[in-house]
C-alpha cells in the first residue's frame, strides 16, 4: 500500500509543478492589442509554421475575433499556409483548393 501511495504523490507533483507555471506566465492581452498581433502575424504568413498557425487562431478564438478573409490563407485541415502554386479549380462558383501537404480540398463559395 504504502509503494501505490508514493507512486501516486511523485506523480501528482510532478503534473501540478508544470502546469501552473506555465498559466502564471501567460501575458494578458487586450482585445486591440490581440488584433494588432494576428494582422501582424497574417502579414507575414509565408514562413509560418502551422503550429504557430494554431496559436493564432486560439487567440483569435479567446478574444472573439473573427478571421474572415484571412482564413483563407491556411489550410482548414493541417493548417500549413498557402504559398500560391497549389492546384486552384472555380467551379458553379465554388472554388477549390488541394493543399500541397495533406491533400485536402479546400471549398469556398464565391461570392458575386
Amino acid at each position: 500500500m504504502v509503494k501505490w501511495a508514493r507512486l501516486r504523490l511523485s506523480w501528482l507533483s510532478a503534473y501540478e509543478g508544470s502546469n501552473p507555471s506555465s498559466r502564471i506566465n501567460m501575458k494578458k492581452l487586450s482585445k486591440t492589442e490581440a488584433k494588432e498581433k494576428i494582422e501582424d502575424f497574417f502579414k507575414k504568413i509565408k514562413n509560418k509554421s502551422p503550429k504557430e498557425v494554431r496559436k493564432i487562431k486560439k487567440l483569435a478564438m479567446a478574444y472573439n475575433i473573427p478571421l474572415k478573409i484571412k482564413r483563407k490563407l491556411f489550410c482548414k485541415k493541417c493548417l500549413n499556409p498557402f504559398f500560391g502554386n497549389e492546384k486552384t479549380r472555380i467551379k458553379n462558383g465554388i472554388k477549390s483548393i488541394i493543399c500541397e501537404k495533406c491533400s485536402y480540398i479546400n471549398r469556398w463559395k464565391i461570392s458575386n
